[in-house]
Parts: structure tokens; C-alpha cells; sequence
């Protein structure tokens, strides 16, 4: 079986690329058209990949933002650039 192991999100950063994590943190903000969450603990950050995890007939969570999630998955290293909206995250 391969184990996840439980992460903070301070402590993601290069060398953890390829390893199964369980992070869990805040959404701050979710995009349909992409699938991605942005999950935040305190004053760290990490756009997640969440297309493939998700019925999207049933999204009547994601319209709540700041909701608690945990995530299981392995890390990947994004090779691509992606532009986030600041406008639209705001920190409780």
C-alpha cells in the first residue's frame, strides 16, 4: 500500500515532488473550467488538481468557500506557469 503522509503546507517545496502527501487546509477558491482548488492553511498556499476527484453534477460544496479539506495525492511539480485571480482570494 502506499502511504500518505501527513504534510503541513509550510513544508511543501521542491524535494517533495513525486511523494504521496495528505494536506489539509482551507479552499479559498475552486475553478470549474480548470478543476483546480486553491487550499490555504495560515500564510502558505498550494493550487491542487481536483478534476478527476469530483462529480460535477454534485458541487454544492465547492460553493462554499473556506471550507475544511483534506487532500491525498501525489505531488507534482507544475513545469507551466498559471495566473491566479488575486482579487478573488481573500483570507478569512
Amino acid at each position: 500500500m502506499d502511504y500518505a503522509a501527513p504534510t503541513q503546507l509550510a513544508s511543501v517545496d521542491d524535494s517533495l515532488a513525486g511523494h504521496k502527501l495528505e494536506l489539509s487546509g482551507k479552499m479559498m477558491s475552486y475553478d470549474p473550467e480548470t478543476g483546480f482548488v486553491l487550499l490555504w492553511d495560515k500564510d502558505d498556499a498550494l493550487l491542487v488538481d481536483v478534476a478527476l476527484c469530483l462529480d460535477r453534477g454534485a458541487n454544492t460544496w465547492i460553493q462554499t468557500k473556506f471550507v475544511s479539506l483534506t487532500v491525498i495525492g501525489h505531488l507534482e511539480k507544475c513545469l507551466a506557469s498559471v495566473a491566479i485571480d488575486r482579487n478573488s482570494l481573500h483570507p478569512p
